[in-house]
């Protein structure tokens, strides 16, 4: 299977993408080295917009190197939009095949409960359906199509039922950890990926 060109400015600003990924095969180990990068220039690259954009770029690889994946929603021809920040990080299609939205939220506290109101989740479901003209699914027979990936542990319950109404799937810290922890292949892959962008 061939993969994609991966776009995220991430790759050209980042401060030593190499060293990132460089003997790094757990999700752990890509925060941790993450947080330490994102403090080295802060007057250059703030923090939070550095861990951010940072996980933003492992989003694209993972959708990039594991198309296709349930577990990840079936998302593929992902494609990051960077050009405004409104609440749509990015864009591809499901496992349906139908049109969806991904916004990427990178949290510290991997025990953390993502909120409605409190990380700005609503911008979300606003740009996806004003923007992109992507309506909801109906949750009882189809795959969603507006997702959060993150680093957090999960959306809180209230957020998730009550806020959105069960239209918005998270896939959290937890389930990326299944995913790409001691998988060498896709860490692999990833270094493939840098030396050739």
């Amino acid at each position: 299977m061939e993969t994609q060109k991966i776009i995220h400015s991430f790759q050209h600003n980042a401060h030593d993408l190499k060293a990132l990924f460089e003997k790094t095969n757990k999700l752990a180990t890509f925060c941790r080295k993450l947080e330490e990068q994102a403090t080295q220039n802060t007057d250059k690259y703030p923090r939070d917009k550095y861990v951010g954009d940072g996980f933003e770029y492992f989003v694209e690889l993972l959708f990039n190197i594991l198309p296709y994946n349930r577990q990840l929603g079936g998302i593929y021809n992902y494609q990051p939009t960077q050009e405004n920040d409104n609440g749509v990080d990015g864009i591809g299609k499901n496992w349906d095949g139908k049109d969806c939205v991904v916004q990427v939220k990178y949290r510290s506290n991997k025990q953390t409960m993502l909120t409605g109101n409190e990380d700005h989740l609503g911008n979300l479901v606003k740009e996806a359906t004003i923007k992109y003209r992507i309506q909801p699914h109906d949750p009882r027979k189809q795959t969603s199509k507006y997702f959060v990936v993150t680093t957090a542990d999960s959306l809180h319950y209230y957020t998730k039922d009550e806020y959105f109404l069960g239209h918005v799937e998270c896939i959290g810290y937890k389930q990326l950890k299944k995913l790409v922890d001691n998988n060498i292949g896709f860490w692999e892959t990833c270094r493939v990926m840098l030396t050739s962008s």
